[in-house]
């Protein structure tokens, strides 16, 4: 697994020499519309004193959640011309927008499903210390290590389908719940091998974390255009 995994980044690599400021620009337009949407429940919401107000502000949460993982399937698509030595052009950053929209929704609703379920303890967390129930010291030990575990525990379940988004984007008359069968066909036999390549990130992600989050300008396109080598692999592309 770690030659396959070091095969696939020396490709990914290779393909973006000379690709990173189209990438860079992708990244810093998500990351602004990602800060200004997440902080909307809190802005309508502040800290909810009550269980329908957080039943509320988690359900404002999980639709904006879907939405910028909307704008996350223009970097997949993105990577994936890259990877073909493609032209790419800044207009594919709103690719699930205008291409089969109702179908990219139904993927990413039925994802974004799945990782906010392992989520809902860190949200907890959140109305706990909005509460002043949580000390500052807790809070933060808690909240790392449930979003460590949480991370983790949504790569493994949706491993199966992890092809799905890069299938619809190839073929958009393909149906999600085609696109999802399809994808779990495809992982049988290789699930241990994409959840090895995933968590061989984690270190340049830790770096990413004390550069101020400025190195996952550079780590996020090394990490997405090596999935989509995955991708193009799995298919016998490469």
């Amino acid at each position: 697994m770690r030659q396959y995994s070091a095969y696939l980044k020396r490709m990914a690599r290779s393909a973006l020499k000379g690709k990173y400021g189209l990438f860079i620009a992708f990244l810093i337009l998500v990351m602004l519309v990602s800060a200004i949407a997440e902080s909307i429940p809190s802005s309508l919401f502040g800290a909810p004193s009550s269980l329908p107000l957080f039943l509320s502000q988690l359900l404002v949460s999980f639709m904006i959640s879907v939405l910028v993982n909307m704008l996350n399937v223009g970097l997949a698509k993105l990577a994936l011309t890259i990877s073909r030595a493609q032209q790419a052009a800044f207009g594919d950053i709103f690719y699930a927008f205008t291409h089969q929209a109702d179908h990219f929704l139904i993927i990413e609703l039925i994802l974004t499903a799945i990782a906010t379920l392992f989520q809902l303890p860190v949200l907890y967390l959140n109305h706990l210390a909005d509460q002043k129930i949580l000390s500052v010291l807790s809070y933060n030990l808690l909240f790392w290590a449930w979003n460590i575990i949480a991370m983790v525990l949504t790569i493994i379940v949706t491993l199966w389908f992890a092809l799905s988004i890069y299938l619809l984007i190839d073929n958009s008359e393909l149906r999600p719940m085609a696109a999802l069968r399809e994808s779990s066909l495809l992982m049988r036999g290789l699930k241990g091998r994409l959840f090895y390549l995933r968590i061989s990130f984690a270190g340049m992600y830790l770096l990413g974390a004390a550069s101020c989050m400025l190195g996952f300008l550079w780590i996020l396109p090394y990490q997405e255009t090596t999935l989509a080598m995955f991708y193009r692999d799995v298919r016998h592309e490469i």
